[in-house]
């Protein structure tokens, strides 16, 4: 969606630890709250066994892309539950660790409400 995406690349020499985090306020009063975003990268290479990409919430991950896809460098939608997280004001990182690992993208992160509207 738009014209930019969140772009990761490699470094074979350096260990990257690259973070993209906001605070968001989960109000699931009417109806569930989801997390929804899309993500493309590399999977079951030889170098994506040096890299994760996960997504954290308060530091706790919820959600690792290796063991959610089992496609490479296909744009796929996925979806986090928020609703433990009812009237919680939370940090939300989505976080690429590695060496020599992986390029990865990111993009049309949304929090629904569970109406259809965005928080």
């Amino acid at each position: 969606e738009g014209d930019f995406c969140a772009y990761v690349g490699y470094d074979l020499s350096v260990f990257q630890d690259e973070m993209i985090s906001f605070d968001q306020t989960i109000d699931v009063s009417g109806g569930s709250s989801v997390l929804s975003f899309w993500m493309a990268g590399s999977r079951g290479d030889t170098w994506s066994a040096n890299a994760a990409e996960t997504v954290e919430i308060d530091g706790v991950t919820v959600f690792d892309f290796d063991s959610a896809t089992s496609s490479q460098f296909v744009w796929e939608k996925f979806f986090v539950d928020l609703g433990a997280y009812d009237g919680q004001t939370v940090t939300i990182s989505f976080r690429y660790r590695g060496v020599d690992g992986d390029l990865h993208v990111l993009d049309a992160v949304t929090v629904d409400d569970g109406t259809g509207s965005r928080s």
